[in-house]
């Protein structure tokens, strides 16, 4: 049996009203006995709920990581994780308390 084109398959299903459409920055992972468990959220907030196989789960994992890292390779720029990005955050707070506690230690004259 042929595979449908995935580029028609997407494109049919972003045009099919009845089809749920989700958007999420955010995610929450968990396992279960036999499947994993995806909570995609905005902010805070769920949106949706995913029940994944193991196999599933890894594979889609493994062709997102291919998706980004193509990203990556033709734009030239490297896509922060959130842990990455909370990092970056954290230092940039403390170089600013630093800069901060040096500028006020420092006298007028």
């Amino acid at each position: 049996m042929e595979q449908p084109d995935i580029r028609l398959q997407i494109e049919s299903a972003i045009n099919d009203p009845e089809l749920p459409k989700v958007y999420s920055n955010s995610f929450s992972c968990a396992l279960g006995f036999g499947d994993t468990v995806i909570l995609f959220k905005n902010g805070s907030k769920p949106v949706a709920l995913l029940n994944m196989s193991f196999t599933t789960a890894k594979t889609l994992a493994i062709k997102i990581q291919d998706l980004i890292a193509r990203l990556e390779n033709t734009s030239g720029n490297k896509i922060m994780t959130t842990g990455e990005i909370e990092m970056f955050f954290k230092e940039d707070i403390e170089k600013i308390k630093k800069e901060r506690k040096n500028t006020n230690g420092k006298k007028n004259v």
